[in-house]
C-alpha cells in the first residue's frame, strides 16, 4: 500500500522536497526489469523491491528507478499510481541534465520528466543516509580496514584474509 510523505512548504531560495509516495514492486515485474536489462547480471538481488517517487511533488503517475543499466544512457523503470500496484516496466533514457550552478551534479531521473530536476529537490532519506549512516558504515568497516591494511604491509601485497 502506497503512502504519502508530507510535503513541507519551502521558503523561497530553499529546495522543494521530493515526492516520496511509495509502493512495492511485484517479484514477476523485478524478474522482467533483469530480462529487460539484459547486461549480464543475474539474480533478483540487485533490486529492491521497495518503490519511492523522488520526482517533484505531483498528482497522477509515481516512478522509481528499478535497475540501472551499466553502460547504457538509460534504465529500467516502473510507475504507479498511489494505492495501485505498478504493472509494468520500461527502459527510459537517462535525463543527465548538469546543474546550472557547475557543481557536476547530474540529473538521476529519467529524460522527459516532468518538473525540477533531481538535483533541486531535497530527499530527507538520501540526507538522514548520508549524515548518519555513512559515519556508521565506515565506523564497522574500520577493523576490518585495520586488518587488510596490516596484513598488506606484512606480506607485502599478499591478499587480505577474506
Amino acid at each position: 500500500m502506497a503512502r504519502a510523505m508530507s510535503v513541507m512548504t519551502v521558503p523561497d531560495g530553499e529546495m522543494r522536497h521530493v515526492c516520496g509516495v511509495t509502493g512495492e514492486l511485484p517479484r514477476a515485474l523485478a524478474f522482467a526489469a533483469v530480462q529487460v536489462a539484459d547486461d549480464g547480471r543475474e539474480g533478483l538481488d540487485l533490486i529492491d523491491p521497495t518503490l519511492r517517487c523522488t520526482l517533484a511533488p505531483h498528482r497522477g503517475r509515481h516512478h522509481d528507478l528499478v535497475l540501472d543499466m551499466d553502460g547504457e544512457d538509460s534504465a529500467v523503470w516502473t510507475s504507479w499510481r498511489s494505492g495501485e500496484p505498478p504493472f509494468a516496466v520500461e527502459v527510459l533514457r537517462n535525463c543527465g541534465t548538469s546543474d546550472a550552478m557547475g557543481h557536476g551534479d547530474v540529473c538521476t531521473h529519467f529524460a522527459g520528466h516532468p518538473h525540477e530536476h533531481s538535483w533541486a529537490l531535497f530527499d530527507p532519506v538520501l540526507a538522514y543516509i548520508d549524515q548518519h549512516m555513512a559515519g556508521a558504515l565506515l565506523q564497522a568497516a574500520a577493523p576490518f580496514l585495520y586488518v587488510a591494511s596490516r596484513a598488506l604491509r606484512q606480506g607485502e601485497g599478499r591478499q587480505a584474509p577474506w
